[in-house]
Order: structure tokens, then sequence, then C-alpha cells
């Protein structure tokens, strides 16, 4: 939140303009002004949310709770906060707060507040609502994808990435929750100056309950790789049944393969009832199947193309037309598939 104090620049609510309900937000002592569809582009592609004005007009008694007597009130400031999603679309919260100025304090002058609505952080302007939201979202989309349905600051979302894993394992040791199946995919941390780092993201899943919750994020530095299998191999044995785990699905590649077998092996010398399973992720079997037939498409097209001395023809003949549509509709019914398995699976959450 930025500073204020009494030479802030303090505005006039706009009035209602008849687009929203006034209590719409259903936030104590929150009255929303006007609703509008906004275009917010976050790194390069362009998002519709809903941009919503309101006023936060505390009472006598919530003053009372926050204020010491004393307080003198100075106007309101225009600040953007953040908060969950309505029916699909992000929120693009801009409210009008009131700003007091608190008694002057030994050994110090007069300080100024500003003050939120009841649910939203000082520090991060993000609700309640919101964090929960992200918290579920981080199961299955990155920061840039959790930032482009919720708007919120990538700072913030990498906060709340950063202390959920550890908030999992508390969860699922009171609950003594019972992980079906750990699912660890290769992923790369965005750097700041632009560079990618490789990472093992590693997923507790419990599909009858429809439950995704991370539980460890590992990086794949150079001349590490020691220290990812022990890593992972602890986060095996850390699990509160590790005799009911069933399977770890991983990604295709070798090495991910690779370094999952070693750090079971591994787990296994310390915990012998560890004996999940190592599968392939379906999700990564289906695009990579989606990606071959693609590739088969193309070299298929390119090659009736061509005549036997090896010169591209003009026209295809009928024959040639239909095995390259029956191709083109394989390959499209195996995306509409894929499509759906994500969207269910992302239901589930």
């Amino acid at each position: 939140m930025p500073k204020v104090g009494p030479r802030s620049r303090f505005v006039t609510p706009p009035a209602a303009d008849g687009s929203i309900h006034t209590e719409t937000l259903g936030w104590p002592e929150v009255v929303a002004l006007t609703s509008t569809t906004s275009l917010v582009r976050i790194e390069g592609k362009t998002v519709a949310a809903e941009r919503i004005v309101f006023v936060y007009d505390p009472g006598r008694t919530t003053l009372a709770a926050q204020l010491p007597e004393g307080s003198r009130y100075l106007g309101q400031v225009r600040r953007r906060l953040f908060a969950a999603s309505r029916s699909g679309r992000p929120v693009e919260l801009c409210g009008y707060l009131p700003v007091y100025q608190l008694p002057a304090s030994t050994g110090s002058g007069p300080a100024c507040r500003v003050l939120l609505p009841e649910g939203f952080d000082p520090q991060t302007r993000l609700h309640a609502g919101l964090v929960a939201e992200l918290e579920r979202d981080l199961a299955h989309h990155g920061v840039l994808g959790c930032r482009r349905r919720t708007l919120a600051p990538a700072r913030a979302i990498r906060a709340i990435a950063a202390r959920q894993p550890e908030r999992n394992w508390e969860a699922m040791a009171r609950d003594r929750f019972e992980v079906l199946y750990l699912a660890i995919d290769a992923v790369y941390l965005n750097e700041e100056k632009g560079a990618h780092r490789p990472a093992l993201q590693v997923v507790a899943c419990h599909p009858a309950e429809g439950i995704r919750c991370p539980v460890a994020l590992i990086e794949m530095r150079d001349g590490h790789r020691s220290k990812v299998i022990a890593r992972l191999a602890r986060v095996l044995l850390r699990l509160p049944r590790p005799e009911a785990l069933l399977a770890l699905a991983t990604d295709c590649g070798l090495v991910e393969r690779a370094i999952v077998a070693q750090a079971l092996a591994m787990a296994q010398v310390r915990c012998p009832t560890l004996a999940p399973r190592l599968v392939p992720g379906r999700f990564h079997l289906q695009d990579l199947f989606a990606d071959k037939m693609n590739d088969f498409r193309i070299a298929t097209w390119q090659g009736l193309g061509r005549g036997k001395d090896g010169r591209k023809l003009k026209y295809l003949s009928k024959k040639a037309q239909d095995g390259v549509w029956n191709i083109k509709q394989a390959a499209k019914a195996l995306k509409t598939r894929w499509a759906r398995l994500r969207q269910n699976d992302d239901a589930l959450a």
C-alpha cells in the first residue's frame, strides 16, 4: 500500500450509474457503484475482466475498533484491490478508501492509515477468498496462469506458492490423508531476467475425492542430480501412509523417469512397504500421441502431394484427399478428447 499523508491526493467517488446493484459484492459497509468490462494486458495476452468501482464507508463501530481515540478524517484515496473471480471472469476492483490521521505518539509525529474492507490484507491487498482460490488453482496452473485468471500480482502469487507445500503437509499429517499417487511433472521456473530453470513439481493426488495438492518443488540444477534424488526420496518417506501409494505418474522423458526410479529405490531402503508403480502421466501420453499424429498427418500430406518423379502435384486424387481428410479427423478427435480430459480433471478440483 503506497504511503499516504495529509498532502496526498484525495478524490471524490463517482455517482452510481445503475450498472450494478449496490449490494452485489456482499462485503460489510461496501457499496458498489459501477460495473464495466475492461481489457487487461498481462505479459502479452489480453484478458477480459469485470471492472467494479466501489466505496468503503465504515460505521462508528468499525472505526472505534480500528482507530485510536482522537483520529481525524482526511478524505478518500483511490486504490486497486484484488478479489476472487466472478462467474469465471477475473475482477478488477477500484476502491475509494477512507484515510485517517492518527494522533501523535511519544517520540514520533502523526501517522496516516488507509482503512480496507473486512477480509483484505493491508500488505498484499488480496481478499481472503482470492487467497483460497489461488491455493486451489496453483495445483493445476503456474504463476502466469493464475495471474491471467485472477489479475493478482505475481509477487503475491509466488509468496502463496512458496508457503503452500508446507501447509499441505501439515493438513495431510493432521487428517492422515491417503495419497494414492504422486504426479511428478517437469516444469520451468521463469526468472526475472528471462532465463529458465528446470524443476520437478510433486503433486499429491486422490482421484476419487478429487484432491490435488502440491507438496514439493525441486529445482534441477546442473551438477546437483544426487541432491534432487535425495530430496525426492525424502518426499516419498514423508507421506502419512506410504504403503497406500499406488503409482508415481511421471513425464515421458528418460531423465525424469530415471530420477524418480532412483529416488524410489533410495526410499525403499528405509521403507520396504513403499512399492508404487512407475507409470507415465495420461496427459503426457495424450499430448505426445497428438504431436506424433500431427507429424504423421504432415508427412502423409507431403507424400501424397508428389508424383513418382518426386515433383509436387497441383491436384490430388479423390483417394488421396479422402486419406488426408481421415487423418485430419482422427487428429481433431484426439485433440477434442484431450481437452475434455483436461476439463474433467480441472472440474474435480
